[in-house]
């Protein structure tokens, strides 16, 4: 009995050391000027559904990202929420600063331009917003073949892939819908599962309204870095 206290005991403290090494440690110079403030989540391939936003420490009103000092009161912040953008190099648990101020210049300069959109909830999941690779404008005006669009403009796409997508009921409306309205189209990327069993991930596309562009992730904090209270 002894024996199993001490060991209960010993590991409580090491977990009581680990704790302050990689959550208190990181802020201990600031630690003082800290702020828990309530960020969306935004989809990468839900895994929390039904949740749609997170109490987050934010540690002071700027700080450095690649030294760089950043103002975060001039961004959105979201919580990612999922796995579908690792291919990109965004995790599951980080937080991205999201500028609705950009230039379409900006999105097709950068090879990996990432954006977020507003979506309708739909059954359990209860987010608001996803989290997409930018691929381009679809304008119905310019070339009403979207088929012929996309092997002209973005011949480097799994076409097989997208053609299923373009026959899918919801993306017909979709584009109907922005026709109706004289409006863009935006063609953007994301990863699925191929199976539970399998880590292999597929390409998958999509289609959103300009409209419901939220704006373009200027930043990028890694989730080591993230100090979530809690989800709600």
């Amino acid at each position: 009995m002894i024996m199993i206290l001490s060991f209960t005991l010993c590991l409580a403290i090491a977990f009581g050391i680990v704790y302050w090494v990689a959550v208190k440690s990181k802020g201990a110079s600031y630690i003082d000027d800290y702020e828990v403030i309530k960020i969306s989540l935004v989809s990468a391939g839900s895994i929390e559904k039904e949740k749609r936003e997170a109490n987050v420490c934010i540690l002071g009103a700027s700080f450095q990202i690649n030294n760089e000092n950043i103002n975060h009161d001039l961004y959105r912040h979201f919580i990612v929420d999922g796995r579908s953008m690792n291919k990109f190099d965004i995790r599951n648990g980080d937080m991205v600063f999201v500028d609705n101020e950009y230039t379409e210049a900006e999105l097709f300069d950068k090879k990996d331009a990432i954006v977020v959109f507003r979506i309708e909830p739909e059954g359990q999941n209860k987010i608001e917003y996803k989290l997409r690779k930018f691929i381009g404008f679809y304008d119905f005006n310019k070339t009403p073949d979207i088929q012929k669009w996309v092997k002209e403009n973005h011949p480097e796409l799994n076409f097989r892939e997208l053609k299923t997508k373009l026959e899918e009921k919801k993306t017909k409306e979709k584009i109907r819908e922005c026709i109706d309205k004289n409006s863009r189209l935006v063609l953007s990327e994301t990863t699925r599962k191929k199976n539970w069993l399998s880590p292999k991930r597929n390409v998958c596309y999509s289609f959103h309204p300009e409209s419901s562009m939220v704006g373009k992730v200027r930043y990028q904090v890694p989730k080591e870095y993230v100090y979530i209270v809690n989800k709600t």
